[in-house]
């Protein structure tokens, strides 16, 4: 499982990114300038309003995930994904 850098841009108080690199260059530069929050290792908990899965494959095909919530993510609890709602 990779290890992923939460940051939140200071720009925008709502919006948050996720990306594999800890500079943050990946994310996009029109919705920073980004604050690096965390180092983040799915293994070791994940919960909160995203789907690690979606963070995943935005990371892959992207570089970066994306996402806008007033409250921020929780990392203390067990990975979820999607399949396990189904």
């Amino acid at each position: 499982m990779d290890t992923y850098h939460y940051f939140r841009s200071e720009s925008r108080a709502a919006l948050h990114g996720f990306t594999d690199e800890a500079s943050g260059s990946k994310l996009p530069a029109e919705d920073g300038p980004w604050r690096l929050v965390r180092t983040v290792d799915p293994g070791l908990g994940w919960a909160g309003p995203i789907d690690l899965s979606a963070v995943e494959a935005g990371v892959r095909v992207n570089g970066f995930f994306l996402f806008e919530s007033d409250a921020p993510p929780h990392f203390d609890d067990t990975p979820h994904r999607a399949k396990d709602f189904m």
